[in-house]
């Protein structure tokens, strides 16, 4: 094994040991709130480890766009050296969102928000966000329908952007707390693949989007299940 696929493989390991972790709560074979907490720190930890940890090769840059797109969020794009290590970091960007919101989720069953430690939720609020910002502009760098000849010159099919961005796109659009012009350009966005591109599973997350985020927002950030991932659940 290289070095560069290695830290591909320690990313794999950690999400294995989150999706055990997701499953042991879908089937109620894990219950109790404060060891989910536990768990979910740990893994989100090793994750920020992870990023840090990783080569100068492996880093991207942000920077402003020259063109006006629907893929291009808030006129910021990112620039990494291949597609693979930008899909690499969207699996690192949603597990981290899905997890913040796992402890969000079990601190406020344990009745701890929202009078005590705010600090924590704002933490916790804060990464959510800032995972989806970045796995939304990390959108046009992999979306190469609109431009053929790049996907050619990248070795990639010019739809496979589109197909492997969905529950990546799903996960942040939802987020708990995320702002509310991340969650319309999402939705906006999976209408597009949906509608004008023909891919009807990006119009069935638009729903499960949508009500994941109104089921936060009338339970004041606290998202008690997550039946929505039921149908968006990457394999």
């Amino acid at each position: 094994m290289s070095r560069v696929d290695a830290h591909a493989t320690t990313l794999l390991d950690i999400v294995y040991r989150f999706t055990n972790l997701y499953a042991s709560i879908r089937n109620n074979t894990l219950l109790d709130s404060s060891a989910i907490i536990q768990e979910a720190l740990a893994l989100d930890s090793e994750l920020a480890i992870w990023e840090v940890q990783l080569p100068n090769s492996w880093r991207y840059t942000t920077k402003p766009s020259t063109e006006h797109s629907d893929i291009v969020y808030k006129q910021q794009v990112h620039d990494y050296r291949d597609v693979w290590s930008a899909r690499v970091y969207n699996h690192y960007r949603w597990s981290r969102i899905l997890l913040n919101e796992l402890v969000l989720v079990h601190l406020a069953k344990l009745g701890i928000f929202p009078s005590k430690d705010e600090t924590e939720q704002n933490n916790h609020l804060q990464v959510v966000s800032e995972m989806a910002t970045d796995l939304c502009t990390s959108v046009s760098a992999q979306f190469f329908c609109y431009n053929p000849q790049r996907a050619r010159r990248r070795r990639v099919p010019a739809m496979s952007g589109c197909f492997l961005l969905l529950f990546p796109l799903a996960v942040a659009g939802s987020g708990i707390g995320v702002p509310e012009d991340l969650h319309n350009w999402v939705i906006q966005l999976l209408g597009f693949i949906g509608r004008k591109m023909g891919i009807s599973q990006a119009l069935l997350m638009i729903d499960f989007t949508k009500k994941h985020r109104e089921t936060w927002q009338k339970l004041g950030h606290v998202q008690p299940d997550y039946f929505w991932m039921q149908a968006v659940d990457p394999e």
